[in-house]
C-alpha cells in the first residue's frame, strides 16, 4: 500500500471513528433550549468549529471562502447503517480513481522524461 493510500485511508478511518463517536449522546450532553427561542452553541473540538441549534439538532459547520468570507454550512447527519456504508463506498470509489488517475500521470510525465533523454 502507497504512502497516499496509507494516508487517505487513516483519514477515511478517523472519519468513520468520529461519526461513531459523536452519535453517543446521553441527557447530560444535550444543552437545555432557551426559552421561547433557538438556543445556538458552538463546539471548536475539531477541525473546524461546529453550530448546533439544540432545538431542531440541525448542525452548520464554519467554512471561509477564498476572499476571506465566513459562512455556516449545513452539516449532513448520516442516520442509519446502510447511509455510512454508501458514503464510504462513494469516497473509496473517489479515492481509487484519484488514485488512477495520479498513476496515469506519473506514467505520462515518465514517458515524456525517456522521450526527452533520446532526444
Amino acid at each position: 500500500m502507497s504512502r497516499k493510500s496509507l494516508f487517505t485511508a487513516t483519514i477515511v478511518a478517523g472519519l468513520m471513528i468520529g461519526w461513531a463517536v459523536s452519535q453517543h449522546v446521553t441527557a447530560a450532553d444535550k444543552v437545555p433550549a432557551a426559552e421561547g427561542g433557538p438556543s445556538f452553541v458552538v463546539a471548536g473540538g475539531g477541525a473546524t468549529p461546529v453550530l448546533l441549534d439544540s432545538n431542531t439538532g440541525q448542525t452548520w459547520a464554519l467554512a471561509a471562502s477564498q476572499t476571506g468570507e465566513s459562512v455556516w454550512l449545513p452539516i449532513k447527519r448520516l442516520t442509519g447503517r446502510e447511509d455510512v456504508k454508501e458514503w464510504f463506498d462513494r469516497e473509496m470509489l473517489f479515492k481509487r480513481q484519484v488514485e488512477e488517475q495520479a498513476s496515469k500521470r506519473a506514467e505520462s510525465e515518465a514517458e515524456l522524461r525517456r522521450q526527452a533523454v533520446k532526444d
